[in-house]
């Protein structure tokens, strides 16, 4: 073996272990980009849920007889929630652009509407 194919030899096996490192790296920012925009979509999903679990708690208890007032009162005691039409909407937007929205009508949460009547004494 000569001098020349020793340095074409050290070259390529140089060069092959440079594109491999490339590679792995370029690997290892895609899983990483790819678990940080996964935690962002847990986040927003638990935004979400959380809004609707506040919603399911309320859920029953007419808060006012017209829904528009009971979507008014949504919107100043849950200030995620929005006007939008006949309800209110949640949008939640994350750092990479990426976005969640759900319209909510609170007559589907029984929100509105005439409250319920109180019984009265038992008769006869």
């Amino acid at each position: 073996m000569n001098l020349v194919e020793i340095l074409v030899a050290a070259s390529m096996v140089a060069f092959s272990a440079s594109a491999s490192l490339q590679v792995w790296a370029a690997g290892a920012r895609w899983t990483e980009r790819a678990e940080q925009r996964q935690h962002q979509h847990q986040q927003l999903e638990g935004e979400l849920l959380a809004v609707q679990a506040r919603l399911l708690q309320l859920a029953g208890t007419p808060i006012a007889a017209d829904c528009d007032a009971a979507a008014d009162w949504l919107t100043l005691h849950l200030p995620v929630l929005e006007r939008h039409g006949d309800g209110v909407l949640l949008r939640l937007r994350a750092a990479d652009g990426s976005e969640r929205e759900r319209w909510y009508d609170p007559a589907a949460y029984g929100l509105c509407g005439p409250a319920p009547a109180e019984p009265g004494p038992a008769t006869g």
